[in-house]
């Protein structure tokens, strides 16, 4: 590990051992700072500083759509007949569209009370088969 790097190492526990005191028992934050080589002056500003964003953010809960959203997103796993239809081969989707089309039009006609033409009104039905 070269010279550098635990110099890092070493600020980011300090800055942890602050972080923690001005969280958990802010009395104690005088005592961490004495514990340490560097000047109390220079960490003063920094124990401030934390205390002041411990203050200033507050935790927020996220929206229950952006955490399924973002699930959806991160796992890769998407919800709905048409994400389904996305990953179906071109010659099925044109046909399940075609099927859709032709359903529509058949419920449409039947809601505007399309007449049965009379030549099929007119044909016998076996008694078994009449409603």
């Amino acid at each position: 590990m070269s010279h550098i790097e635990n110099q890092e190492t070493q600020f980011e526990n300090l800055l942890d051992a602050i972080t923690d005191a001005v969280l958990h028992n802010p009395d104690d934050v005088r005592a961490v700072i004495a514990r340490h080589p560097v000047p109390a002056t220079r960490l003063d500003g920094l124990a401030e500083l934390i205390a002041r964003l411990n203050a200033t953010l507050t935790p927020q809960q996220p929206q229950d759509r952006f955490v399924r959203q973002l699930k959806r997103d991160l796992v890769g796993q998407q919800s709905g007949l048409l994400a389904r239809l996305r990953y179906l081969p071109g010659r099925v989707q044109i046909a399940a569209g075609l099927a859709v089309i032709a359903g529509g039009l058949m419920l449409f006609s039947r809601r505007r009370g399309f007449e049965i033409p009379d030549t099929i009104q007119d044909a016998e039905i076996p008694l078994l088969q009449q409603r």
